[in-house]
């Protein structure tokens, strides 16, 4: 049997913007989207919070380089140890 999970774009939409509504207009709010966001695609929970987000984090710099392919041009933040040998592609990329 396989697992199915269906995410609703609206309510996803909503509960980030809830959790923005409880934030300090001067704390900034970072979503993860590691691990091709928990399973439920990058690319279409990036399209919904990308927007709605201070920064995107990812876990490593293949999964910034996707997201930078993706089109995002926010902040972007690698939450693990950097791969040397894409450095440089991260730098142009604008990865922190």
């Amino acid at each position: 049997m396989q697992t199915v999970v269906e995410i609703s774009r609206s309510a996803l939409e909503h509960n980030v913007r809830q959790i923005r509504g409880q934030l300090g207009a001067s704390t900034k709010l970072s979503l993860v989207l590691k691990s091709n966001a928990y399973g439920h695609g990058t690319e279409e929970v990036l399209r919904v919070v990308g927007p709605l987000a201070d920064v995107i984090a990812v876990v490593d710099g293949s999964e910034a380089l996707e997201v930078r392919a993706l089109g995002y041009t926010g902040r972007l933040s690698i939450l693990s140890i950097l791969d040397e040998v894409i450095l440089p592609e991260l730098l142009e990329a604008s990865v922190e």
